[in-house]
């Protein structure tokens, strides 16, 4: 069995209507199947990526503000309060968290 890789349109038949959920939002692509996977091509063409540093590598700020966005769908509202609180935390720990990207991350630059 192949995995997926990214999100794909789906068929809600109570509506009617073809959707993708990119970045925790449900994006409605209409009633007919080829405009809306004309409309998905056009929606992951220009969908907003991670904003990355300069060396490429993601923001830690936005990597956790994926992640929670992620499990906000994802997981029991107690498991998802817990992760706000941990990465709430863990980014306030940070020196200059809005600068400090994914390969400034040392081992012991998070602890449990």
């Amino acid at each position: 069995m192949s995995r997926r890789k990214g999100p794909e349109p789906f068929f809600r038949a109570d509506r009617g209507l073809w959707y993708v959920q990119v970045r925790g939002k449900q994006h409605n692509l209409g009633r007919d199947e080829d405009e809306a996977r004309r409309q998905w091509h056009n929606l992951m063409s220009h969908s907003d990526p991670i904003p990355k540093a300069n060396d490429g590598s993601p923001f830690v700020v936005a990597l956790t503000d994926e992640f929670l966005t992620w499990n906000e769908s994802h997981r029991a509202l107690r498991t998802l309060l817990w992760y706000k609180e941990y990465m709430t935390s863990f980014v306030v720990s940070m020196k200059s968290p809005v600068t400090f990207s994914a390969s400034q991350l040392k081992p012991g630059s998070v602890s449990v």
